[in-house]
């Protein structure tokens, strides 16, 4: 007896149809995918934040070097 809430309405998923056990496989599977999604996302703005920190430091060496 697996319990699902909608909107504050508590539902058991036992009493559920086939076609309405599939929905919330499937929005269990939407939730999934949008956790991965929303990881790899992170993860490529902190990889690019890093890259363009990398690229300041290099260009602020390189003035440096020119001032010299």
């Amino acid at each position: 007896m697996t319990k699902l809430t909608i909107d504050d309405i508590e539902y058991d998923t036992s009493d559920f149809s086939e076609d309405q056990n599939t929905w919330v496989m499937e929005l269990q599977y939407n939730t999934n995918v949008q956790q991965q999604l929303n990881y790899q996302l992170s993860s490529v703005k902190t990889r690019g934040e890093i890259i363009v920190n990398r690229l300041k430091g290099s260009l602020v060496e390189e003035n440096d070097s020119a001032d010299s």
